[in-house]
């Protein structure tokens, strides 16, 4: 998946485990509670992302860019040799070609037990973390949500300006109904989903992102313009509700 264009994709509980994501277009992507440990995310590009409950336990983040990514509630836990053994079944499986197997399978193996290399990154700026020393950028605390989600509405607009895709897939994440995944007893009360599926109609994120996307025009934007009607008219609703922090 080295490159791959997964701009605004639904990716949440992805089962990701030691996939190679070097230089992948991850902008806007929902991430959430997906499964990276062991993960190549070299230079990939995860601005704007939402990584809530993400388990990136020995991935490698190396000049990734998280900046105005949601990083709450990450699973740090490295990779352990039962869940290696697993996936080796699994590819076991699914990999017919003997030597890519076995290629990909060494790689996986050399990252068991690594904690999660977060540190050497391109950028952080206001990423939202539970843990604002874990990364030596600008990290915001939760006390910063209202400031973050103005910043990361305005970064998502541009987004999907030019791409209908992207801007498809970035609103179909945030405002329509999905089936409900499982988070961690860790992210669970900050999520900001109810058992249903559907996004919190008070989370601040959703609310700065509907005002930025219903106040463009549709000549200046092309790819929010070719939004589904029904996206359009939630965005409005949600549009005039009043930010507030949690």
């Amino acid at each position: 998946m080295r490159g791959a264009r997964l701009q605004g994709a639904d990716l949440r509980g992805a089962q990701l485990q030691g996939a190679d994501l070097r230089a992948a277009r991850l902008e806007g992507a929902d991430l959430r509670a997906a499964q990276l440990q062991g993960a190549i995310l070299w230079a990939a590009q995860l601005q704007g992302a939402d990584l809530r409950g993400a388990h990136i336990g020995s991935a490698g983040f190396t000049m990734a860019d998280l900046t105005l990514s949601d990083l709450r509630g990450l699973s740090l836990l490295p990779l352990d040799a039962r869940t290696y053994d697993a996936l080796k079944q699994e590819l076991t499986d699914a990999i017919r070609n003997e030597r890519r197997r076995a290629d990909l399978l060494k790689q996986i193996k050399a990252v068991v037990g690594r904690p999660a290399q977060l540190q050497p990154i391109t950028s952080a700026k206001e990423a939202l973390c539970d843990d604002v020393n874990r990364l030596p950028l600008s990290c915001l605390a939760q006390e910063h949500i209202v400031e973050y989600a103005h910043a990361r509405a305005a970064f998502l607009r541009e987004l999907g300006c030019e791409d209908a895709a992207v801007a498809r897939g970035v609103a179909a994440w945030l405002v329509q109904p999905r089936l409900f995944i499982p988070e961690t007893r860790a992210i669970a009360p900050r999520i900001g989903s109810r058992p249903s599926g559907k996004p919190s109609q008070d989370d601040p994120v959703l609310i700065a992102f509907a005002q930025r996307v219903t106040a463009i025009t549709e000549k200046d934007c092309p790819g929010w313009a070719a939004l589904p009607a029904e996206y359009k008219d939630t965005l409005r609703k949600l549009a005039t509700r009043e930010i507030s922090a949690p």
